[in-house]
């Protein structure tokens, strides 16, 4: 399956050959090379960009500041994006001034850092200690999100947004990452769309947006974000930072279809449900809830195959096919000859994420017009679905999708990327492996190197990603908020 990709021309080759040999990449089919943005982006000091992050904040000696100066410089490092780092540093930094010096967003902060600073470098002891100012931090952000003039505050905000990454890092319980995620949506929506046209409010949004629709997606529950005055937001934050990349619009425009997407999911479930309750003499199926959400799948699918055909020569100059650099293989050999490779991490993101809504999207329309196929949910991801003609008849739909996924998995994890990679490759690589017979070869090779991040990066998460029981665990635990809003 070719996904943005056109034959090299040979001068492009003869250009690219010296350069990108010597950094021992792969090569590429085109010479024009992503160009980074020469300004800040729009509302983001010059203290937060240009002289944004200092090299060390610390003084000798003090190990809260060196975890901290660690956490700002690499959380986000990538090669290629050194501007939108700086841009996902800006309310690290708010959270680290002097007015903040003993708030919740503070301690919160400094509890991700020393956890974050404790995996990088495998010092288990760290990493446990940072349990102490995860549990402080939580009981202040408790009583705050209890006072009427604190929960919509930035520090409010900052806080529970430190606290889900650090989920993400430490990783206390299998679906702790969620619950926390769940109650930043509803910190997020609670402030309203307005508080956040400025920084650091907007790099918050900016960074944990594809976040809160991932949650959303997992509980199968619609995302306030998918509400046209949120779908406007995102539309003024393009205007205001003018693309200056050839990818800022399709990524605009893909995180729209993006932010639609857990609606549709959410009425395909209530469809399933009914039909579950009139297969037991129970009810019947709301047939015009049926109708409006099959237009709506359509509509979904549609414009992910008009987004393709839109950007196809945007991605034909920053994708290209490449020969495996020895990830992608196992005890047997290659299990993909060739992976994708790109100019930037950005470009890698975007075409990973069309390909994984796609794949959602294609299995969601299944479960809508097959009602064999609908009546294994939630149990299609167990081994028992897999011995149904239902599941045989969806394979070949749903294979060349993950395999694309599947491909991009060497790139993301370069040691380039630092862990900003295997962060962004996590959630498409569960929808590639869940769409997919465990015992299938492609599978056990993913789920061996995705294992390997745990160990290798700062993501605990991903020891338990691409378990069978994390979907159904983190909707059992929905009804149970971390936190109570007030």
């Amino acid at each position: 399956m070719a996904v943005f990709v056109e034959s090299p021309p040979e001068e492009s080759l003869a250009q690219n050959e010296s350069k990108s040999q010597e950094k021992g990449y792969p090569l590429p089919t085109s010479s024009t090379s992503l160009q980074l943005r020469e300004r800040s982006p729009s509302g983001v000091s010059a203290f937060n960009y240009l002289a944004s992050v200092p090299r060390s904040l610390s003084l000798v000696g003090f190990a809260n500041d060196l975890y901290c100066s660690f956490l700002i410089d690499s959380y986000w490092a990538s090669s290629a994006s050194d501007d939108y780092a700086a841009t996902n540093r800006t309310w690290f930094i708010a959270c680290l001034t002097k007015d903040r010096a003993h708030s919740t967003s503070s301690l919160a902060l400094q509890a991700l850092a020393m956890a974050y600073f404790g995996r990088k470098h495998h010092q288990q002891h760290i990493v446990f200690n940072s349990s102490a100012l995860y549990g402080q931090a939580l009981r202040a952000l408790s009583g705050d999100i209890q006072n009427p003039n604190k929960v919509r505050s930035f520090d409010t905000l900052a806080a529970v947004t430190s606290l889900s990454l650090f989920e993400y890092c430490a990783g206390t319980t299998p679906t702790a990452h969620i619950r926390h995620t769940s109650a930043l949506s509803h910190i997020v929506e609670l402030r309203g769309p307005a508080s956040f046209t400025k920084y650091p409010e907007k790099a918050i949004l900016q960074t944990q947006r594809a976040l809160i629709l991932i949650q959303a997606l997992v509980l199968r529950k619609r995302s306030f974000l998918g509400n046209p005055e949120w779908l406007a937001l995102h539309e003024e934050d393009a205007a205001d930072d003018p693309p200056q990349t050839p990818l800022d619009a399709p990524f605009t425009s893909l995180l729209a279809i993006f932010a639609i997407l857990p609606g549709v999911v959410e009425d395909v479930e209530t469809i399933h449900q009914q039909r579950v309750s009139a297969s037991m003499g129970f009810g019947t199926v709301d047939e015009t809830l049926f109708s409006t959400t099959a237009d709506s799948m359509t509509s979904v699918l549609s414009s992910l195959h008009d987004w393709r055909q839109t950007y196809s020569s945007v991605f034909a100059t920053h994708c290209w096919k490449a020969p495996s650099l020895g990830l992608s293989c196992d005890s047997d050999g290659s299990i993909f000859p060739t992976v994708f490779w790109y100019t930037s991490l950005e470009a890698a993101n975007l075409v990973t994420l069309h390909a994984t809504l796609q794949l959602l999207a294609t299995e969601q329309s299944h479960i809508l017009h097959n009602p064999s196929y609908s009546t294994s949910i939630p149990a299609y991801l167990s081994a028992k679905y897999y011995k149904t003609q239902a599941f045989e008849d969806h394979l070949p739909t749903v294979v060349p999708l993950a395999h694309v996924i599947m491909r991009n998995v060497e790139y993301h994890l370069q040691p380039a990327h630092a862990n900003s990679g295997a962060f962004y490759i996590m959630f498409p690589a569960r929808l590639a492996y869940t769409a997919l017979r465990r015992e299938r070869r492609e599978s056990v090779w993913l789920r061996r190197v995705i294992e390997r991040v745990a160990d290798q990066g700062a993501l605990e998460i991903a020891r338990g990603i691409l378990g069978d029981d994390l979907v159904e665990a983190a909707r059992r635990d929905a009804g149970s908020r971390m936190l109570e809003l007030a």
